[in-house]
């Protein structure tokens, strides 16, 4: 008896003192017009330590990322692995021609050629030793990109805008490469080069000169030109990233002049398709618990867009943003999660329409608790990735792992912490503040330093 008025009473302690620290953060003037939602959870008891507005809907931005990795790895697997397949049809003569066409078959590999895994970057040379393995010297036909996996909508409908034609808004293709973007180099204004080098872009450059670099790109999926605006400093050069509008279709100039570079003409004669392929390579991405650390790490807008619309190949055969939305929906429904404040739109975060609870956040941290592939794909607090800035000055720092998110207005953190041998979910949205940004994410720095 003793021992249970002990522990009843530890935790009316905590809980004071997280409720003092929470409503010190409330009163300062820069939340006076802000809504805040946030909730503080004890993992080994599922008890609230601390919370305000816990069930109002509040935008996440990136925070957004932990339920779509979340699913993912429950429903795909830490081990899954996304398949690129190299496909020939047609006839091989004696002298090694192919009389058809190769095809690159996607499979909604996020990674194939991306600079964050240097093991898929560089897959022509195995793909080249693939059609050799094959008894092709030659290819009569043509390369062809097959997308069929996916839909032919690249982005979310609910995105901004603003944001299309930027490296960030990057469309999602059943075919993807070099993670979409291009590399432009701008050098005193202009436009000097584009990486990869196969791209031909028509750029209609509005830039004009400033005091600052702040230089964006505007445009739509599929059309092979976009608008350069914003400010650039006079007699500087640096490399600003686009989104890249159609994948596909520049793979297949790339896959074109790197086989005939390395001794594999290929003579882009018409052949008509045949519905019997032969696969002759397949291409793994690394596994799913790693790009979705990556993707945490880097709050990778692209990856995560890629692995939510890849949920829908569980119900549908054609992947759609959509599907892929109600299999998540569904998923955490059946798993016993309250999902009537959830009002999601893309896997990223990066639509202003998405709106979730903090109750619901911590319920999804809370059921992902044990999987050490989801912990791990958080960055830890004042030490990686997105958040190594965060708490480093404060006595949780490299004892809290965190996925940040924030746009214009938005500031909002969520993940576990680990103090005085207990562990603790959490998630903290403020939307609409006023002020600096730095001055809210040190008061959200110090109400989580004191809360637990």
């Amino acid at each position: 008896m003793r021992h249970i008025i002990s522990v009843f009473l530890l935790f009316c302690s905590l809980t004071l003192t997280a409720q003092n620290a929470l409503q010190t953060f409330l009163r300062n003037d820069a939340l006076k017009h802000a809504t805040v939602g946030f909730e503080l959870r004890e993992l080994s008891t599922g008890k609230t330590i601390s919370a305000h507005n816990q069930q109002i809907a509040c935008t996440p931005a990136s925070v957004t990322k932990l339920i779509t990795t979340a699913t993912a790895l429950e429903i795909l697997g830490a081990d899954y692995t996304f398949k690129t397949k190299l496909a020939i049809d047609g006839t091989i003569d004696s002298s090694g021609v192919l009389h058809g066409n190769l095809y690159i078959i996607g499979g909604g590999d996020p990674t194939l050629g991306s600079r964050f895994f240097p093991q898929s970057s560089d897959f022509i040379p195995a793909w080249v030793e693939a059609v050799r393995k094959a008894g092709i010297t030659k290819i009569e036909g043509n390369v062809l990109a097959k997308t069929s996996l996916y839909d032919l909508n690249p982005v979310p409908v609910l995105w901004l805008r603003e944001d299309a034609g930027n490296y960030y808004g990057a469309g999602v293709f059943a075919l993807s490469w070099s993670d979409n973007t291009i590399a432009v180099t701008i050098e005193n204004g202009d436009v000097t080069n584009e990486e990869p080098e196969v791209i031909n872009y028509l750029f209609e450059n509005q830039l004009q000169a400033g005091t600052k670099d702040s230089i964006y790109f505007s445009g739509q999926p599929f059309i092979m030109q976009r608008t350069i605006y914003g400010t650039f400093r006079p007699n500087t050069t640096r490399v600003e990233k686009a989104d890249m509008s159609n994948p596909p279709v520049i793979l297949q100039i790339y896959v074109l002049e790197q086989f005939q570079e390395k001794g594999l003409p290929i003579q882009r004669r018409y052949f008509v398709e045949s519905d019997k392929k032969t696969i002759i390579h397949t291409h793994h991405s690394p596994p799913l618990k790693e790009i979705i650390k990556q993707t945490n790490f880097t709050s990778n807008n692209n990856y995560a867009e890629h692995i939510l619309k890849h949920l829908a190949l569980q119900t549908d055969t054609i992947a759609t943003f959509n599907s892929a939305l109600q299999v998540q929906r569904n998923f955490w429904t059946k798993k016993g999660i309250d999902m009537s404040g959830v009002f999601l739109y893309d896997g990223s975060g990066l639509s202003p329409k998405n709106a979730i609870t903090p109750a619901f956040v911590c319920d999804v941290l809370s059921a992902m608790k044990s999987n050490k592939n989801f912990r791990n794909s958080l960055p830890v607090a004042g030490e990686s990735g997105t958040v190594a800035k965060f708490l480093a000055s404060t006595p949780l720092k490299g004892k809290a792992r965190v996925k940040s998110g924030s746009f214009r207005g938005v500031q909002c953190y969520a993940g576990y912490i680990s103090h005085n041998e207990k562990e603790y979910a959490f998630c903290i949205m403020v939307n609409n503040f006023t002020g600096a940004r730095a001055n809210v994410v040190k008061l959200i720095e110090q109400l989580l330093s004191t809360a637990p």
